[in-house]
């Protein structure tokens, strides 16, 4: 069921919505499930009430989607790696990070319905917005045009980045490289917290700090978001241990 009763689009915003479907390379036959995907919560209960569709579901959907096209990918790509490596190569792939980036690349934060107030705090470049809106737009695609479509649309967007991973040139998750070796070297976890943020809210600078329980090993990074700030972080302390230059 498809909620064209509830969304109504105005020539204008479907105009706009076209404009989306040439980057994303897919014309919906449903346009209304692409408004659903980039209708935030905030604004459905500031504008219209809480019946009105909004993109969370099709964020749960598309998160499954995404995970199965981006695993078959790999799985095709990479036909000597074993799961763990792949496991690891899928999430780097998949990342908050990641798909902000490509969210950022097509301007889809542009395009979202958002609440006045989310807007005026820099919810159009919020990575937690922004990631969530792509996956729902994927799984807006798989409801429209089915499997085939979704694997073809993802496809296409992550195409780069497939490349990138089999070249060895995609960023590393450091967060995870450094857990596994200080779990394995130290038997504890590192421990991260945000120190200092500056900056308006559009374009705000964090630092993060990060040290391992009981030692004198710590760190900092600086990133446009606190994950950011916590990967460079963890980047900045896999560089410290001792005899570990090939990690980092």
């Amino acid at each position: 069921m498809f909620p064209d009763e509830e969304l109504k689009i105005s020539p204008e915003r479907k105009t706009a919505l076209q404009n989306l479907e040439e980057k994303l390379a897919y014309q919906f036959a449903h346009l209304e499930l692409l408004e659903t995907a980039l209708t935030h919560d905030s604004f459905a209960f500031e504008t219209r009430g809480p019946n009105i569709p909004r993109n969370e579901r099709l964020e749960f959907l598309g998160d499954a989607v995404l995970e199965l096209v981006a695993s078959d990918e790999l799985y095709r790509l990479f036909p000597l790696v074993d799961e763990g490596e792949l496991s690891q190569m899928r999430s780097t792939l998949v990342s908050r990070e990641r798909l902000a980036e490509i969210s950022r690349g097509m301007d889809l934060g542009n395009f979202l319905n958002l609440s006045q107030g989310e807007t005026l705090t820099g919810g159009r470049e919020k990575d937690s917005i922004i990631a969530a809106a792509l996956e729902a737009v994927f799984g807006a695609i798989y409801l429209d045009g089915g499997i085939n479509a979704a694997r073809e649309a993802i496809g296409r967007i992550l195409n780069p980045f497939f490349s990138d991973l089999a070249r060895g040139r995609i960023s590393r998750d450091f967060k995870s490289d450094l857990q596994e070796i200080t779990q394995e070297r130290f038997k504890k976890l590192p421990v991260y917290w945000i120190v200092s943020e500056t900056g308006p809210d559009h374009a705000k600078v964090f630092q993060a700090e990060v040290n391992l329980p009981d030692s004198s090993l710590s760190a900092t990074g600086t990133g446009k978001t606190k994950r950011a700030a916590e990967q460079a972080a963890a980047r900045s302390l896999l560089e410290k241990l001792p005899g570990n230059n090939s990690h980092a």
